[in-house]
């Protein structure tokens, strides 16, 4: 509950350093780790050529494991792979993701998957 207080109030330091300790008080739990993963994406340059941060790699494998279709989760995964250079994985990935996907994580992955193309 703290962590979405300050994500409204757009303060993502806050918001997850409150997932993190959800993260921690519920490991098996897989709502602290998409919040958490939400907020780390938040400010994160998804389209630049960095690396994605490890936080946001770590966090994504911990939720595949336990969900390994969560759209979120596999867009992530998947981003690594293209920003590693395997379009193919990044494929994989972003189609399974977009099968489920709402919103505007839909939307991006229908560009990243034309891009692909």
């Amino acid at each position: 509950m703290l962590g979405r207080s300050y994500t409204v109030l757009r303060n993502t330091s806050g918001a997850k350093g409150a997932f993190e300790k959800a993260m921690a008080l519920k490991p098996g739990e897989i709502e602290p780790k998409l919040n958490y993963l939400g907020a780390v994406v938040s400010e994160t340059d998804l389209n630049g050529s960095a690396p994605l941060p490890n936080a946001l790699i770590k966090t994504s494998a911990e939720i595949l494991k336990l969900a390994p279709e969560q759209p979120e989760a596999l867009f992530v995964r998947g981003l690594n792979a293209f920003k590693a250079g395997d379009g193919a994985a990044a494929r994989k990935d972003w189609t399974t993701a977009r099968a489920t996907a709402q919103g505007a994580l839909a939307v991006d992955l229908d560009r990243r998957l034309k891009a692909l193309k």
